[in-house]
């Protein structure tokens, strides 16, 4: 838990909407084996009650910890205007549900690398 708490206040710390997105995603990704780990001792678990509780826990605490970095870059990005309304709902929602956060997390990074791309004619010379 204490874990989780300074994850989601490191989140909110975060000013740029495409470095939180940059963030969430990998902390997404590396948290895959910790998930895949908890596939393999569900047969275990269910011979102990208790134990599922703790770890459906775990797991909401993980969820939320990662969603915190992808769900700051979309409120930054929607309050900046470089994200509509539509697309930071429904992105925000993914990231509340278990299997689709990956896959919207990547979305929200692809979208906002998208809107951060500078065009050939504003780049400064080199």
């Amino acid at each position: 838990l204490l874990v989780t708490a300074m994850n989601v206040h490191c989140a909110l710390r975060k000013r740029d909407a495409f470095a939180a997105a940059h963030m969430g995603v990998l902390v997404k990704l590396i948290h895959i084996p910790a998930y895949a780990l908890c596939l393999l001792m569900l047969p275990a678990i269910w011979m102990a009650p208790p134990l599922l509780l703790l770890m459906l826990l775990t797991n909401l605490c993980m969820l939320l910890a990662t969603s915190a970095y992808t769900l700051r870059g979309l409120y930054l990005a929607w309050r900046g205007g470089k994200l509509s309304s539509g697309w930071a709902i429904a992105l925000a929602v993914s990231q509340c549900i278990f299997v689709l956060d990956v896959p919207g997390s990547i979305v929200a990074y692809c979208l906002l690398r998208k809107k951060k791309a500078v065009s050939p004619a504003e780049r400064p010379p080199c």
